[in-house]
C-alpha cells in the first residue's frame, strides 16, 4: 500500500502505510507554492540521509520506486553508498 495523500488548496492529509497497518495520519498546512510531490519527498529524504528508514522504506514513504527514489537522491546531492575512504582506497589499488 503506497501513502496516499490528498488536497491541493488546503493541508495536505498523508496516510503513511507499514506492513499494511496504518502509522500515522500527517497532516500539513503548506504554501501553494510547495507541491504534493516535494511535500512527501522531503521528510523521506531527511529520513533517509539521518539513517532512520532503509532505503526501501524511504522510497514507499515518497510513494515511488527504489529506483526512481534513487534518482531523486542523486539529484538532490544525497549520497547513497556510505562505505569508509580506506576500503574505497584499497579497492582502487586491486
Amino acid at each position: 500500500m503506497a501513502p496516499r495523500c490528498v488536497g491541493r488548496a488546503g493541508p495536505i492529509s498523508c496516510v503513511l502505510p507499514h506492513r499494511g497497518e496504518l502509522v500515522r495520519t500527517l497532516t500539513l498546512d503548506l504554501p501553494p507554492d510547495v507541491s504534493d510531490d516535494e511535500a512527501r519527498q522531503l521528510p523521506a529524504i531527511r529520513l533517509y540521509e539521518e539513517r532512520r528508514v532503509s532505503l526501501g522504506k524511504a522510497a514507499d514513504l515518497a510513494g515511488y520506486t527504489v529506483a526512481a527514489f534513487l534518482e531523486i537522491l542523486a539529484h538532490e546531492g544525497v549520497t547513497t553508498v556510505d562505505h569508509p575512504a580506506e576500503d574505497l582506497a584499497d579497492a582502487t589499488l586491486r
